[in-house]
């Protein structure tokens, strides 16, 4: 097949892709309860509070305070939820421009390119994950718009290019903390080039003036605020515990250590064939082509690789940059199987037609698994969500505590019972056992004392249900003091 018409077929399918995209911003059922919490903590900073001292957080704030002013002026209306999540649509679809630019023009070619974005693409996942409003999507658009100009220093030696690199990567870094594992094999390079005198110290020090004075006006902002210490405690200390908890041999919760593990997602085995053909990608690569991008670029990989197989990979969504990565080095892969072979593009097209349609197992929605799981037989759908938060909103006031359930905050626009206001049996309990900064989370003094105008609880409609530690609802007290509003698991307080 000519390679101007093998390049249109392939523009057609990243077109359908794009087209996958902006349904899954509607499509997408199962609710992923990040994106929440989320918009509520950004309307939280838009009515004044301050994250980390004034109610728990784990994640860096720079989405939060950029996102408040949207989030407050569409206050009360959680249509805003699409609003954002086409945001992040617009910020995926940059993205992976970026990704584009870079194998077009330092690791292969635009064939290459465009096969290796719709591999990308064809995902249910990466299409699902790409729609978030979560400081991931913005910080990897960060980290590839600073991965874009390393390439060009390497190929330019321009210092300008140096410092939009080091600019990106540090917002990156504020977006997300685990940035710092992405531009660590970059890092690694930069040391490299150090050593082999391609890339100066002044040249360093001249790209690291604007990271260090944002770095240390970010620090200066916490310090006044009050949220400095724990900003650092939530961030990292506790944060580097989580693995901990996870485990299924951890004997140190109050609750049923099993039951937490099992919120961990341990059955990849649908992406282990895509996986295992991007390592041997790799390694053709790594005997095939000698230039330094390439080499670079398998150093990546080779970090992320590692990252998810040795680390904590709780969620399916923790594999989006490896899929990324895996694309690339298949693409590249197949660019030069097509050169050698023309008709080697018919096979291609073949293949990638059910890759649109969702038909194979490593393409299956896994919406499932992006949702961080209540423990619950029912699902929460997105349009239910909407449909309480939506009601809760039209009958409370902005100043009205609404307590959801530990992993939904179902009060976007309303105030919190507790400083673990989310994810108090988990996150929050590994705070309070740390730190002690609040009076521990008691969920019978939420009901009797602190009173919210609404509590959302859905385990009663479980068989057999009973409370199991001071996290969970006991629904005798709870039907003492609360009532049945619209939904038969919205509760609200009897003297309103």
């Amino acid at each position: 097949m000519k390679q101007g018409l093998f390049k249109k077929f392939l523009i057609g399918f990243f077109i359908a892709n794009i087209l996958c995209l902006l349904g899954a911003m509607f499509t997408a059922n199962i609710a992923v309860s990040d994106e929440f919490e989320h918009i509520h903590v950004s309307w939280l900073i838009w009515d004044g509070h301050v994250p980390y001292r004034d109610f728990l957080e784990h994640h860096h704030p720079l989405m939060w305070y950029l996102f408040a002013p949207l989030i407050g002026l569409f206050e009360g209306n959680i249509l805003i939820f699409y609003g954002v999540r086409l945001i992040m649509a617009a910020c995926s679809l940059f993205m992976l421009y970026l990704v584009y630019k870079i194998i077009k023009n330092y690791l292969a070619d635009d064939i290459a390119a465009w096969i290796a974005i719709n591999i990308f693409c064809f995902s249910a996942l990466v299409l699902n994950t790409m729609v978030h409003f979560k400081p991931d999507t913005l910080m990897h658009l960060f980290f590839w718009l600073g991965t874009y100009y390393f390439f060009t220093f390497i190929q330019d030696k321009k210092q300008k290019q140096l410092n939009l690199c080091a600019l990106f990567y540090t917002i990156a870094f504020l977006f997300l903390q685990t940035a710092a594992f992405l531009i660590l094999p970059i890092a690694l390079v930069c040391i490299y080039l150090l050593c082999t005198k391609e890339l100066s110290l002044k040249s360093c020090a001249l790209a690291a003036i604007m990271p260090v004075f944002i770095i240390a006006g970010c620090v200066i902002f916490m310090y006044f605020n009050g949220s400095l210490q724990r900003y650092y405690e939530l961030n990292w200390v506790v944060n580097s515990h989580i693995a901990d908890y996870l485990s299924p041999e951890s004997h140190t919760l109050e609750k049923n250590a099993t039951e937490i593990a099992s919120r961990r997602i341990n059955d990849y085995s649908d992406y282990y064939g895509t996986l295992i053909i991007g390592l041997c990608c790799a390694l053709y690569l790594l005997f095939r082509k000698k230039d330094k991008y390439t080499r670079i670029f398998l150093l990546m990989y080779l970090t992320e690789l590692m990252l998810r197989t040795l680390y904590l990979s709780p969620y399916v969504y923790y594999f989006k940059t490896l899929l990324l990565y895996n694309a690339v080095l298949m693409g590249i892969v197949a660019a030069d199987i097509y050169k050698l072979r023309s008709y080697a593009a018919y096979f291609m097209l073949l293949l990638f037609i059910p890759c649109l349609l969702k038909i194979y197992p490593f393409q299956k929605d896994m919406e499932k698994m992006l949702l961080d799981t209540t423990g619950s037989t029912q699902e929460i759908t997105i349009t239910s969500i909407l449909s309480v938060i939506t009601d809760i909103t039209k009958n409370s006031s902005r100043d009205d505590m609404v307590l959801g359930i530990t992993v939904i905050p179902f009060g976007v626009f309303n105030q919190n019972p507790h400083y673990y206001w989310f994810s108090w049996d988990y996150i929050g309990y590994i705070d309070e056992m740390l730190y002690h900064y609040t009076p521990p989370f008691d969920m019978q003094k939420i009901i009797t004392e602190v009173q919210p105008k609404f509590i959302y609880f859905e385990n009663d409609l479980l068989p057999n249900y009973k409370p199991k530690s001071r996290f969970d609802i006991d629904p005798v007290l709870l039907n003492k003091y609360y009532r049945k509003a619209i939904y038969n698991t919205l509760y609200l307080r009897k003297d309103d």
